[in-house]
């Protein structure tokens, strides 16, 4: 099994670490230059602001609200994701950095000793103030939908374990296609029109179909 963990709103939930008093607020990290939003919290989302905003149009909700602005600091960010993954190379046997905030870990073996839910949420608490999302699956590209799952969806506490046939299908039924790992613009353009409009649609055709409409990248995806 492979779990993917991301650390949730990265750049802001950083900030928050050596900023304490701006939990539940709205946080905006700006691009290098100050003119537009690259990260933002929950919290600045729900008052309609969004990634790639340029912030001079948004100043009336920014004062408005006292949306916490902050310019980027790719030092330090890059700093605290070194931290968060020496803690998840010590508490598995391989890892895998992806990106600045998510990082895929080899769980083989592990389910022997313990429940693979439980014991990524423990490692994901060691951490807690970055706030991860964790998927669990037998791929890398399932894991990512599960990570996505267990950000959306309270009910899974951080941790979106897909580890039977039942699960992958409700997971692939679900989510968006769009946003399925390796699935660009024009893939998506002409998955649509072949009549693809889910994960779960593209996944259930045969090898060979896709092979012969997509090559090898749509085949292994």
């Amino acid at each position: 099994m492979i779990a993917l963990v991301d650390c949730n709103s990265f750049f802001c939930s950083v900030e928050k670490v050596f900023h304490p008093g701006l939990n539940g607020k709205p946080v905006c990290v700006l691009s290098c230059n100050d003119s537009c939003i690259v990260a933002l919290t929950p919290e600045a989302k729900a008052l309609g602001l969004r990634r790639g905003d340029p912030i001079f149009k948004k100043k009336d909700i920014v004062q408005h609200y006292g949306v916490k602005l902050f310019s980027t600091n790719m030092y330090l960010y890059a700093a605290m994701s070194k931290r968060v993954n020496n803690i998840l190379r010590s508490a598995v046997p391989h890892s895998e950095t992806y990106s600045i905030d998510e990082s895929f870990l080899y769980l083989d073996g592990l389910e022997k000793y313990h429940n693979l839910e439980d014991y990524m949420s423990g490692v994901v608490e060691k951490n807690q103030a970055l706030y991860g999302s964790v998927g669990i699956a037998p791929t890398k590209t399932l894991a990512k939908i599960g990570s996505k799952f267990a950000k959306q969806y309270k009910g899974y506490r951080s941790v979106c374990l897909i580890d039977n046939e039942e699960k992958r299908r409700k997971a692939l039924a679900l989510f968006e296609l769009a946003d399925v790992w390796g699935i660009g613009k024009q893939t998506l353009t002409k998955l649509n029109y072949l009549g693809i409009r889910t994960p779960l649609d593209f996944a259930d055709k045969k090898g060979s179909w896709v092979h012969s409409h997509f090559t090898k990248p749509g085949l292994q995806t």
